[in-house]
């Protein structure tokens, strides 16, 4: 790789305007496309002082893209923001910086500018499926659930297979309390993609609301065949089987989950509830502690504080809660 940037920051200084100019744009070139083949080297830190660099000599819209893109993959969402908004600046009809903004809105909890970012998306593009989920997912979150639907459906028909879509409008529904409508959601996304996690989970909760709960222990175990280390599928299951009166077989499937991880606090806290409804207090109690070891941010939602005291039985049955 050149480390133009030691050079450059060396360089001297003068020459007529021609000259200069000529020059502004070989250090414009050489840095994006060093910072470019840093970016796909891993090396974050000399892309980034690439890419500024070089747009400290110009407004450039992909190198922009790029150093958006790589201030959201380390984590820098509100650069990234800040960057794509510049953007939008230099190019006016960017819907999909727009939407990049508003992907990581939402992600910040700032729905109210997510759903602004994703208007404005569509004020570009009429028809952006991604656009249009973003608003989807922006007025759900601002509690405008049937405007969701609706910006939801709306992207479901802009795009063949939008199973991201789908799955947003079976939430929602979920949420509404019409398991049956959202059913009829995951079963579509079910055909788009027979492996989807997140559909098999969404299905096993799905089906415990309409009292199938059979349904929802199957929904589980095809997800696990899928990703056995899905330890959600796992804690369903057992809280589901307590909730049906079989704890001990609750246990038996947390011993499963346990053996291919120790360090997951909410199989100790589904153990531990399985063991309380089979009426074995200290193994119920042994489950709390490991939970709380684990993640003792939990003891405050028992007693509002946490300490290294011995604890009673009784005073620690809210974790299961």
């Amino acid at each position: 790789m050149i480390n133009y940037l030691k050079k450059l920051f060396s360089a001297p200084s003068g020459g007529d305007t021609d000259g200069k100019s000529r020059e502004d744009e070989r250090n414009f070139d050489l840095l994006k496309y060093d910072g470019i083949r840093a970016m796909r080297m891993g090396k974050a830190d000399y892309a980034e002082q690439c890419f500024v660099r070089a747009l400290d000599i110009r407004d450039d819209a992909e190198t922009l893209r790029h150093l958006a893109s790589l201030y959201a993959a380390t984590g820098r969402g509100g650069d990234a923001v800040a960057t794509l908004a510049r953007l939008v600046e230099v190019e006016p009809q960017a819907a999909d910086a727009m939407v990049m903004m508003a992907g990581l809105l939402y992600a910040s909890g700032d729905f109210e500018e997510s759903r602004r970012q994703a208007q404005a998306a569509l004020a570009v593009d009429g028809d952006n499926a991604e656009a249009l989920l973003a608003l989807g997912k922006a007025d759900w979150r601002l509690g405008d659930e049937l405007a969701a639907i609706a910006d939801l459906t709306r992207a479901i028909g802009a795009r063949e297979g939008y199973i991201e879509a789908v799955l947003t409008r079976a939430e929602v529904l979920a949420a509404m309390r019409q398991p049956v409508e959202a059913l009829a959601d995951v079963e579509t996304a079910l055909g788009i993609d027979g492996e989807s996690e997140q559909a098999l989970m969404l299905k096993g909760r799905l089906l415990v609301l309409t009292g199938d709960a059979a349904g929802a222990v199957a929904a589980w175990d095809a997800l696990v065949a899928v990703n056995p280390f899905n330890f959600d599928a796992y804690v369903a299951k057992a809280e589901t089987l307590t909730d049906q009166g079989k704890p001990a077989e609750a246990v038996v499937v947390i011993d499963e989950a346990l053996e291919l991880s120790s360090s997951v606090p909410q199989l100790y806290k589904a153990r531990g509830r399985a063991r309380l409804a089979l009426g074995d207090k200290d193994g119920a109690a042994d489950d709390v502690r490991k939970a709380l070891e684990l993640h003792p941010e939990d003891a405050a939602g028992i007693s509002g504080e946490f300490s290294n005291k011995p604890m009673e039985f009784d005073n620690i049955v809210g974790i299961f809660k």
